[in-house]
């Protein structure tokens, strides 16, 4: 790429803060793309699912994404530009020296005017008028919480053991914020929670506007019955994922990806249960707007 300056996005398809930053990342893509500009996606994965191509394919194209995105599947790339955190800009000049980085959402005037700085110093002439930004605090919001062995503290309540099964929960009612707790039969991975029994729920308790969960079918799609404090979800709450039959909320897993599942106009605490029958649920984590 020697001549032309090159954003890097390290980005992966089911990451909350990747997704809101999209929208900024293409506009600036289509912005400079005529000039000596070269934008290219670098996809590295969190969880396992995101490392399969065809899903990253999905993904490219449902977001509608018209720059080249690279596999960085082994997180090799990822390694050499010492990154840990999703999403991550990396800036690069005409002679191929990294000038700039921004980690996490926001600074995309940031992130424009020192492209064109740059492009002004390839001899460009592109001018930079700064935009009013709008970010959503993350103050007082729920963190993100895995629900794989390798990244979670703890379930809330523990496992006991049944006839047919020691992986057995039963809801204790009461719930701290921030953890979550299961009923029923419950196999927990490295990565994932994953249900196993004839009729389970998942329940967490959180501050948010909103609440997301990284879902991926086992084998084959699923539903599952979607409750907030006790009661099914309305059009004034429900997320943009869920359907309705009837006054019944529910949501239809048929894809690994990020789904949005409440959505309310302030920060509040509420509770949320995902009700299910199926064997092919399985929950990454949780994030929060």
């Amino acid at each position: 790429m020697l001549g032309k300056v090159v954003l890097l996005d390290f980005w992966t398809y089911s990451c909350i803060n990747c997704l809101r930053s999209l929208p900024h990342i293409k506009k600036i893509y289509e912005k400079y793309k005529k000039n000596k500009f070269v934008l290219i996606g670098i996809h590295t994965p969190e969880f396992d699912f995101e490392r399969i191509s065809s899903n990253v394919k999905k993904a490219v194209k449902d977001f509608d994404i018209k720059y080249p995105v690279a596999l960085d599947s082994d997180n090799t790339t990822w390694r050499l530009y010492g990154n840990r955190y999703w999403p991550k800009q990396t800036l690069i000049d005409a002679n191929r020296k990294i000038r700039y980085g921004h980690v996490g959402e926001g600074g995309y005037n940031e992130i424009e005017e020192n492209i064109v700085k740059l492009l002004q110093e390839n001899n460009e002439k592109v001018n930079f008028k700064q935009e009013k930004e709008e970010f959503l605090s993350s103050f007082g919001i729920s963190p993100e919480t895995y629900a794989g062995s390798s990244r979670n503290e703890g379930i809330g309540n523990g496992a006991i053991c049944i006839p047919g099964s020691c992986d057995h929960y039963n809801d204790p009612k009461k719930y701290d914020l921030n953890i979550i707790y299961l009923d029923g039969d419950w196999v927990q991975d490295n990565e994932y929670l994953k249900h196993e029994g004839k009729k389970g729920s998942l329940i967490f308790k959180y501050n948010a506007h909103s609440i997301n969960a990284v879902l991926v079918p086992n084998k084959n799609n699923f539903e599952s019955i979607v409750y907030l404090d006790n009661k099914y979800l309305t059009k004034n709450n429900a997320g943009k994922d869920i359907k309705f039959k009837g006054k019944i909320s529910y949501i239809v897993v048929g894809k690994a990806r990020l789904y949005e599942l409440t959505k309310t106009k302030n920060i509040e605490q509420h509770t949320l249960t995902l009700e299910t029958s199926s064997k092919d649920f399985k929950l990454y984590a949780f994030t929060f707007g």
